[in-house]
């Protein structure tokens, strides 16, 4: 009984061997002839059409050495293939049996469905299924024109996946991507940036450390302060999202948007632009910085609208709260729009412009710059300008106001004013123009005024057309009213460096 026994448990041993010694080896499954001369190697010689097999990938070669511990080198005709379209050739392959590794060297050629990849050597790794060269490669498409080189490289069959490293160039028919890594979904065209990486097409040039590109849609995000150059626009912001078959991009955060031949800064937090229409959108605390002759201009508003125009001139619209600093003039209103052609910036809805101590007021201001000067401003209708007299009077106000309004600059500073229509005048003269006090009150009504001034002081009144005015000293004008209708005084609201948010 107890040999019987032993018998049957000896059987059942042996029988399960051959699946233990078959997991996880690799199993030869053809060769034309086999022979062993252990006094020329220790191993057999396996020669014509020889075939190994492990975990569903076949492994091909005119003849090889087999070791004992079922490792192998193999010569002529490699090849390795599995199902799915992956082949794997070359001219030499050593097989490590432990590792699960074949080192194949010599022209090296491995395509996968659409992709063919050629180095000068490889090592495939049979365990995760990925193919790793070094020494340089290269990558071709059977359909499509782009072309993909680097110094070393990894292939992840299963995922259909490149990781790539040093000198790595992608030349597609419409861009040049060069990096020194790179993450590549093949099949979905899929680029991952996760280093500097500088992408130039014809009219643009990309420049970012994060982010992706999808070849198949023309989408991309961009992270890490990346930076847009196309033509003489620079663009960089936290985040860029752009779809270029749409013709859209939108920035994110710290935007800055430089146009260096027009000496143009834009700033902001949240950017939106259409190729279609060359239309920009500029929201969360847009602002312009505008490079004048011996200053900057800042304008800044809830929404600045920008349309770039080579034919008819680039176009600014800005909307709501509208703030306009510089260090000789600043202003307010509600809305503006600048017209490039024939640069002109109109300020709309409750304008006003301050300049020292002067304050302009109208229903509509337009400011007309030459050279990247003011050269002259219109106020209509409802024009009016009011000026402290000195810095310690605060009672007293020098007044001009009509329907139309022209007031001429030379150098950023105001030289004359004219006023056509309803023209009215109110002023304290000085008897020399450094006193603090007026010698009295001047005050006229005249259809067409023209006004003189030198040094920031009014210097000259010509009161053209049937003039009516009459001069009171001061110690008489307690009494008369000492400001014209509609008179504002809003020097509170003047902007300031710091009106200018970040």
């Amino acid at each position: 009984m107890k040999g019987a026994l032993r018998y049957t448990l000896f059987i059942l041993y042996m029988g399960f061997i051959p699946n233990i010694i078959g997991q996880n080896q690799v199993e030869l499954i053809h060769a034309d002839v086999i022979y062993y001369n252990k006094e020329l190697v220790d191993a057999q010689r396996l020669i014509g059409n020889v075939h190994f097999l492990r975990d569903g990938i076949h492994l091909y070669c005119d003849s090889a050495y087999w070791y004992a511990q079922k490792d192998f080198t193999a010569f002529g005709e490699i090849e390795i293939k599995k199902n799915g379209g992956f082949n794997l050739t070359g001219e030499q392959m050593f097989y490590r049996n432990e590792e699960n590794k074949a080192y194949v060297n010599g022209n090296v050629v491995l395509s996968d469905n659409d992709m063919v990849l050629t180095a000068p050597k490889l090592d495939y790794r049979l365990n995760d299924k990925s193919a790793h060269y070094s020494g340089g490669g290269k990558i071709v498409s059977k359909t499509r024109k782009d072309i993909l080189t680097s110094q070393n490289g990894i292939y992840y069959s299963e995922k259909d996946l490149f990781h790539f490293e040093k000198n790595v160039k992608i030349l597609h028919e419409k861009y040049t991507l060069t990096t020194s890594k790179l993450d590549y979904l093949y099949s979905e065209e899929i680029a991952t940036f996760i280093a500097p990486t500088i992408i130039q097409s014809e009219k643009q040039k990309v420049e970012c450390s994060k982010g992706f590109f999808n070849s198949k849609t023309e989408k991309g995000e961009l992270y890490s302060r990346p930076k847009i150059t196309y033509e003489n626009t620079q663009l960089i912001g936290d985040t860029i999202y752009f779809d270029s078959k749409k013709g859209y991009g939108k920035a994110l955060k710290n935007i800055v948007i430089k146009d260096t031949t027009k000496k143009e800064i834009i700033f902001g937090h949240c950017a939106e632009h259409f190729d279609e229409t060359s239309i920009n959108i500029i929201t969360d605390r847009p602002r312009i910085a505008e490079l004048m002759e011996d200053d900057t201009l800042w304008i800044q508003s809830d929404t600045l609208w920008m349309i770039q125009d080579s034919v008819n001139g680039d176009q600014i619209k800005g909307y709501h709260h509208v703030v306009l600093f510089n260090n000789d003039f600043q202003g307010r209103c509600d809305s503006l729009f600048f017209n490039g052609k024939d640069s002109v910036m109109t300020l709309f809805h409750e304008p006003i412009f301050w300049m020292d101590k002067r304050q302009i007021t109208g229903d509509t201001i337009q400011l007309f710059i030459q050279n990247k000067e003011i050269n002259y401003f219109k106020a209509f209708p409802n024009a009016f300008v009011i000026g402290a007299i000195s810095e310690t009077d605060s009672l007293h106000f020098d007044q001009v106001k009509g329907r139309k309004m022209i007031g001429f600059f030379k150098k950023n500073e105001l030289t004359t004013i004219e006023v056509n229509g309803n023209g009215q005048i109110l002023y304290f003269p000085k008897e020399n123009e450094d006193d603090n006090n007026a010698i009295g009150m001047n005050k006229g009504d005249c259809s067409e005024i023209s006004i003189s001034i030198r040094n920031r002081k009014i210097k000259k009144i010509n009161l053209k057309k049937k003039p009516d005015s009459y001069f009171i000293p001061m110690k008489m004008t307690k009494n008369e009213k000492q400001k014209l209708d509609d008179f504002h005084w809003r020097i509170a609201e003047k902007p300031n460096r710091y009106s200018i948010k970040k």
